[in-house]
């Protein structure tokens, strides 16, 4: 899984999806659907299928753009009664993020691409779904059958 987080860098991304199964076959809608997520305050989120249509450049040129902006936002101040988050409006300063952040960052864009790739092979999906499910339920069987 694609992630990324160093005490040097600027950015924390990862790869996140909306999906609700795990299971489902590995088509390209799912695919293009994939999500990788700078996280910040504001977050930038790209699927898959903008990487492949836009291509890599232009979207580094999207999130240059993008945090060169102020963007307003809120932050959680304080619990209120009953533990209920009470909020703040925020104008989040830009970022202005250099050209070497921008080359680390099209580093983990592009091992994320080749991550999400290889996920999205027959082999992978096999694979999958042997270790989580199939392999999860004979295991489960022989517990509940030496007990």
């Amino acid at each position: 899984m694609s992630y990324s987080r160093w005490s040097s860098s600027t950015w924390y991304t990862f790869w996140s999806t909306e999906e609700k199964s795990n299971y489902a076959l590995p088509t390209n809608k799912r695919k293009r659907a994939q999500v990788f997520e700078i996280c910040d305050f504001p977050s930038y989120r790209i699927t898959y299928g903008e990487l492949m249509d836009k291509g890599a450049y232009k979207i580094l040129r999207d999130v240059k753009a993008f945090y060169a902006k102020e963007h307003a936002g809120s932050v959680a101040d304080s619990l209120g009664e009953g533990y209920d988050v009470e909020y703040s409006d925020k104008i989040f300063e830009p970022k202005n993020p250099t050209g070497r952040e921008l080359v680390e960052l099209s580093g983990y864009l592009s091992q994320w691409q080749k991550e999400v790739e290889e996920a999205f092979t027959v082999k992978s999906y096999l694979k999958d779904i042997w270790n989580l499910k199939i392999k999860s339920g004979f295991i489960n069987l022989f517990k509940n059958n030496i007990r």
